[in-house]
């Protein structure tokens, strides 16, 4: 083991020197899904900027990500969509063997939502 492991996105994570594969493993998938998330984002605010739909991006926290959207319209199912199709689009970017999938929940505050 040399230290450190490649990330989906080819940067090196380094790993704590007491390791165990269980360790590795769990490092590789958490830098994993905070690599899909973050740029699912990325994509995602890119995309609703450029068709000007106003939002705001209040919360990403490991891999759930929340948005303040005017609720008419459609839109905050439209924005949910747009989320869910960046994750699919960046799973094929980054050359997933399985192709990904996101999930979304609407409501008007945290608690309707988990």
């Amino acid at each position: 083991m040399k230290g450190y492991i490649t990330a989906l996105d080819g940067r090196l994570v380094k790993l704590p020197e007491q390791r165990h594969t269980g360790m590795i493993l769990g490092g590789y998938l958490q830098s994993g899904e905070s690599i899909i998330v973050k740029n699912a984002v990325i994509q995602t605010c890119q995309k609703l900027r450029k068709e000007k739909v106003d939002f705001k991006l209040v919360n990403l926290v490991h891999d759930e990500v929340e948005f303040e959207v005017i609720d008419r319209e459609g839109i905050p199912e439209y924005v949910a969509n747009v989320m869910c199709d960046s994750i699919v689009s960046v799973g094929e970017i980054l050359g997933m063997n399985c192709p990904l999938l996101g999930s979304q929940k609407l409501g008007y505050n945290w608690y309707e939502v988990h």
